[in-house]
């Protein structure tokens, strides 16, 4: 089960020189588990290797569709943008467009984060699997979410 969506229109930007600052921002969600909907319940609690340089303290919690230890497997941001799912369009000066078509999980939590990196005027529509349509505006360094409305 799970709920399918898309990007149909991206007109996303962030420049690279903020790519450094952006990947420190969703490696610090990786330490609040009360964000986290996934993960193991029930059993023995599994302990956080010794080694891990994760600022994640419970292995058996995680986001969606993510690594528990993502923080640390993950070494850019574009890496994590992957691992959620997102495909997107690199050049020289940064992310010019995201795309994603997958099962959605919580993707708006790192689009969030990123947000105060993100060009002014950026936008993702979205389509779920039900034709249910909504926006995502990057304004003002936050994530504002719009749902849309058709009128015939």
């Amino acid at each position: 089960m799970g709920y399918c969506a898309e990007i149909i229109e991206s007109n996303f930007s962030m420049k690279a020189k903020n790519f450094d600052k952006a990947y420190k921002a969703v490696c610090k969600l990786n330490a609040h588990n009360s964000m986290k909907s996934s993960g193991r319940f029930g059993g023995e609690p599994t302990v956080k290797p010794a080694d891990s340089k994760s600022v994640s303290n419970n292995p058996d919690k995680w986001f969606s569709f993510m690594a528990w230890n993502y923080d640390e497997v993950c070494n850019d941001l574009i890496e994590v943008l992957e691992m959620l799912g997102f495909d997107m369009y690199l050049s020289d000066d940064g992310i010019d467009s995201l795309y994603y078509c997958d099962k959605v999980g919580q993707e708006d939590i790192f689009l969030d984060a990123i947000a105060p990196y993100v060009e002014p005027d950026s936008y993702l529509l979205w389509r779920g699997e039900d034709d249910t349509m909504w926006v995502y505006v990057f304004e003002d360094g936050k994530m504002i979410e719009k749902g849309a409305y058709i009128v015939w």
